[in-house]
């Protein structure tokens, strides 16, 4: 049995889900080479080949609505199921943004609260003064440790003087044309 196609429908819903740069969802038709009495036609996309890859609430949302929608529609309750469908999709879809939403001010929020604890103050500032306060902070940081490198360095260079007189003494009390012999005092 034949399904009749439903062009119009078809074409929005299909061109707005493929249109979609949302991340969460991802729509993969297949053709449709035979035709069941089961599969719900967009067009040439059988329904039950469109694979969405959705998070777990909008699945189970799609779902629901799958099972709902009759196998053969026409005409106006066609419109209204795929209406429908749609409504249930950008549901899912407006749900998902706000989940990740959330989850993008949580980690904002939980960022900002290690930063805070990683510095030295126990005032309350705000999130641009927190900012500033890292910043004014790690180049006092690099400043330290620039100062420190460079006192390590002039230290190294002392340290090498003193060993470099040690052996030159030391090569100097061993050699007898030197005029001192050790233990001749």
């Amino acid at each position: 049995m034949l399904l009749p196609p439903w062009p119009t429908v078809s074409a929005i819903l299909v061109r707005r889900l493929m249109d979609s740069t949302l991340p969460d969802v991802v729509l993969v038709p297949t053709r449709c080479h035979h035709l069941r009495p089961d599969v719900m036609l967009l067009g040439h996309v059988a329904l039950t080949q469109l694979v969405f890859l959705l998070r777990e609430p909008a699945r189970l949302l799609l779902a629901r609505t799958l099972t709902a929608t009759p196998a053969i529609m026409t005409g106006t309750k066609a419109k209204r199921s795929m209406h429908n469908l749609l409504e249930v999709l950008q549901e899912a879809v407006r749900r998902q943004r706000n989940v990740s939403d959330q989850k993008r001010r949580d980690d904002l929020k939980g960022g900002f609260k290690r930063l805070r604890s990683a510095l030295p103050t126990d005032r309350k500032l705000s999130y641009a003064e927190l900012l500033k306060y890292a910043v004014q902070y790690i180049m006092d940081l690099i400043a330290t440790r620039d100062q420190l490198k460079a006192e390590l360095e002039t230290t190294k260079d002392e340290l090498n003087a003193y060993r470099l007189r040690y052996a030159n003494e030391a090569q100097g009390w061993a050699r007898p044309d030197a005029g001192i012999v050790p233990g001749s005092f």
